[in-house]
């Protein structure tokens, strides 16, 4: 990982490498005149995921100059950079990573951009900030909601369907209430209501008003339903091996077309293979590695790739 990354940028850049793999995921883009752009671009498909990082430490004053510096260093400066980097973005049909390979973003026309700031340092005792900041809607996390958003949610397209219904609710009126927990507890109650929004049956009607209890996570996570989804999904990480696999060779120029016969750098199959949300990921691993069967993620190796085109390791 880069030398130049603060710790806080190194957590977050962690977490996307291990939800998106590699190929999508791009710590420090260069922006104009080669600054950086963000802490970490999310690229796949239609999707840009523009996050930034930014630490301070909160200090209790006794009255709010403490909670209005907090703001200022890790909010608002962090959707500021969010908003210039998708300013610059929107003139550019490509950039530059850190380590010098260009990647071409989506078509104009076909970009679907989310924005997400890390805010961190403010060790539980600033009250969560979260929606339209000014100049467009930035998902706030901080350190605990940061890693449960990208474990639970570890596929592109299971990130952003979150993120848009989480919108959509706000934009419809909805009023959430964070009784001292953080974006955690809403990703539990969208997981509990089967990656949903909507009321379940047995509600008279769509709530206008949601209050999310601090241990909503943690009664979630800790419950049977979870542990039982858990398992129903172990199999999908095969596919996520898989995946891992063909970027390796891409990235390596080891990846040739079948037609050609010449070293390619067509994304496309992968880019298809990433969108994927977890559910169909399982799915697909039951038709793909069936000898696999009930064995746990950690038993895919290489194999995979070698097993797929009916190769014996």
């Amino acid at each position: 990982m880069h030398d130049g990354f603060t710790p806080s940028e190194r957590f977050v850049t962690a977490l996307c490498e291990q939800s998106f793999l590699k190929l999508w995921t791009h710590p420090n883009p260069k922006g104009k005149k080669n600054k950086e752009l963000c802490d970490c671009l999310i690229v796949c498909g239609p999707h840009i995921v523009i996050i930034s990082v930014k630490e301070c430490n909160y200090k209790d004053t006794g009255d709010k100059t403490g909670l209005d510096r907090w703001m200022k260093n890790a909010v608002k400066k962090s959707a500021a950079q969010i908003w210039g980097a998708e300013r610059w973005l929107e003139t550019t049909v490509e950039f530059e990573r850190n380590d010098g390979r260009m990647v071409r973003l989506p078509a104009k026309e076909e970009r679907i951009v989310h924005r997400g700031s890390v805010s961190l340092g403010g060790a539980g005792k600033v009250p969560f900030k979260w929606g339209d900041l000014g100049n467009g809607f930035v998902h706030v996390c901080n350190e605990k909601s940061v890693d449960v958003l990208l474990g639970a949610l570890d596929t592109i397209t299971d990130l952003v369907e979150f993120l848009t219904k989480s919108e959509k609710l706000i934009n419809d009126g909805v009023y959430l209430m964070f009784d001292g927990g953080g974006l955690e507890d809403l990703v539990a109650l969208y997981l509990s209501w089967g990656n949903s929004f909507e009321a379940p049956v047995d509600l008279p009607q769509q709530p206008d008003m949601l209050i999310l209890d601090d241990n909503l996570w943690e009664y979630y996570s800790n419950s049977p339903k979870f542990d039982a989804k858990r398992k129903e999904l172990e199999n999908s990480y095969y596919w996520d091996q898989l995946i891992e696999n063909f970027t390796a060779d891409l990235l390596t120029n080891c990846m040739f077309d079948m037609h050609s016969k010449k070293v390619t750098d067509n994304e496309l199959a992968l880019v298809a293979m990433a969108l994927q949300p977890r559910g169909h990921r399982a799915n697909l691993a039951e038709v793909v590695f069936p000898q696999f069967h009930g064995r746990v993620k950690e038993d895919c190796g290489s194999c995979c790739s070698l097993k797929f085109f009916g190769a014996s390791p």
